[in-house]
């Protein structure tokens, strides 16, 4: 006899982030004998360990990088001289394949040196090499295995091809007028494409972008004028296709002039697809881009935000874009809690490791009185960008019924950053609600998947119960163990508790 039964599970109540801007998970600053320390650029290693370079003026005036741990901790840290005796700045820095780590930057001088030199990963130099006048600003692994370094010689364009050992392959410059500089680059189908500058007749930067093959040979330039100052530092690439550059630019509006933060988008070929302003929104501020990196749904923009109006100060900011470079939240920090900060406190880079955290590098200068710089890290938790289950019921997600019994399911949700909700139930190809509960009769026998999606038009996440409808089974046995030791000549009481659509047809054996 087939018996209709309405079945009821208790709720399972689940822990969530109710906030929209993921918190920090830790910074640090780093400081090396007292004098003024830099950092340019950081790069998350394959192991989960960072990398930055820079300057340090108590090392010898020499190259900065230091290996940190995942919790910022450091490893090591060395400073690398020329023989000259002359400031080094090291502009960028990159993990080969190999695990050597390759840096860039520039050797002091009149004039500066462009220059690299390679590191195993536990910062021994392998070798320095200088290639010419002028500063080396980016390099990129080619899939091949050479290397291509970005920069300038003499107030123009350089991209220079090296081997493993840093012998030139080739060096090709790329003149532009009154001048030029490469300070971002990236590895794309057929050559790579690098971004920077170009001055106008005006003596104004304006942003240039340029795609070269493996041998150097120009295959297209792109110019991009907006407004009357614009320079491109830092790029990525996108997975629809194109890239993101961002960098610095001036709005001479006269009712609202200042630094903002650019956003350009363009396709494979160099066009301009849109372009974005991020300005701080207060009359007077200043705003700051120096890098861009992708996490697993959006891009996040570092630089600093200069505050103008209550006291004048500078603080590392990250402003967080969706693919179609729309703001969805901006944070500054505060390093040490205090309104001290003067001019040069910055982020210079940023990068997302493998658990989706960016983790940005900088400087900050010292609340105390020396006025000392030191090199900053931040790392930020990941963003919770998909709805999250608050509670669900059935709290099993396998469950098994008699056929014809009818299940009510129920789920609640939150959207971290607010978005109103939709839901969609199925089971199997069949819609059965649109609402947070969904009540189903399992009228057959077989295995059902029932599903419960829920999207805040942008982002879904979704549950999933497996249930099977059958003519007969156990709820409950006793003992509740299936192993056990027991005395012997003891006696043990055995019994099933079943539920079955005909109870005189069963058998127990």
């Amino acid at each position: 006899m087939n018996r209709l039964c309405h079945v009821l599970f208790p709720l399972i109540l689940l822990s969530i982030n109710v906030f929209a801007q993921p918190g920090v998970a830790w910074y640090r600053t780093y400081d090396y004998g007292g004098g003024e320390d830099y950092f340019a650029d950081i790069y998350a290693l394959a192991n989960g360990d960072y990398v930055m370079c820079g300057y340090a003026s108590e090392l010898h005036n020499g190259f900065l990088v230091v290996r940190i741990d995942e919790n910022g901790d450091e490893i090591w840290a060395h400073g690398y001289p020329n023989e000259r005796g002359h400031e080094c700045w090291a502009y960028s820095i990159i993990e080969a394949d190999n695990g050597d780590l390759l840096v860039v930057g520039f050797s002091g001088g009149r004039p500066s040196i462009f220059t690299a030199f390679r590191l195993n990963a536990d910062g021994e130099l392998i070798w320095m090499h200088e290639y010419g006048p002028g500063a080396c600003h980016a390099a990129v692994e080619l899939k091949e295995g050479n290397f291509i370094l970005a920069g300038s010689f003499n107030g123009h364009s350089q991209l220079i091809m090296i081997d493993d050992d840093g012998d030139v392959i080739w060096s090709e410059g790329y003149g532009h007028g009154g001048g030029s500089g490469f300070y971002t680059m990236r590895e794309t189908e057929g050559g790579v494409v690098a971004a920077g500058f170009f001055m106008t007749e005006d003596n104004n930067p304006q942003g240039w972008v340029v795609k070269v093959d493996f041998e150097g040979e120009l295959i297209w330039s792109r110019e991009h004028v907006h407004d009357s100052y614009f320079l491109l530092w830092s790029m990525v690439s996108c997975p629809e296709g194109g890239f993101l550059l961002t960098g610095n630019a001036i709005n001479r509006n006269i009712f609202y002039p200042g630094y903002y933060a650019p956003l350009l988008k363009i396709n494979d070929n160099g066009f301009q697809e849109w372009f974005r302003r991020y300005s701080p929104g207060v009359r007077g501020d200043l705003q700051f881009a120096y890098g861009i990196a992708r996490t697993n749904h959006r891009y996040i923009i570092a630089g600093f935000h200069h505050d103008n109006m209550r006291y004048p100060r500078d603080e590392p900011c990250v402003i967080n874009v969706n693919a179609d470079g729309v703001e969805m939240w901006r944070e500054s920090y505060n390093i040490f809690g205090l309104n001290l900060f003067a001019g040069g406190t910055t982020f210079k880079s940023i990068v997302v490791d493998n658990n989706d955290c960016p983790v940005a590098a900088g400087t900050v200068i010292q609340v105390d009185s020396s006025g000392c710089y030191n090199g900053v890290v931040l790392k930020i938790e990941p963003e919770i960008l998909e709805p999250q289950f608050i509670y669900y019921e059935p709290e099993d997600t396998v469950f098994t019924v008699l056929q014809g019994d009818t299940v009510d399911f129920l789920v609640r949700a939150h959207d971290a950053q607010g978005d109103e909700l939709s839901y969609l139930w199925t089971v199997g190809d069949d819609t059965v609600s649109r609402d947070t509960t969904a009540t189903y009769c399992f009228e057959d026998l077989g295995e059902y998947i029932v599903t419960c999606r829920v999207s805040d038009g942008e982002f879904t996440a979704s549950i999933n119960w497996r249930v099977t409808a059958v003519e007969f089974y156990i709820v409950d046995f006793r003992p509740d163990s299936t192993e056990m030791t027991i005395r012997r000549r003891s006696e043990v009481d055995f019994a099933v508790d079943v539920r079955a659509l005909d109870y005189e047809g069963l058998g127990y054996y």
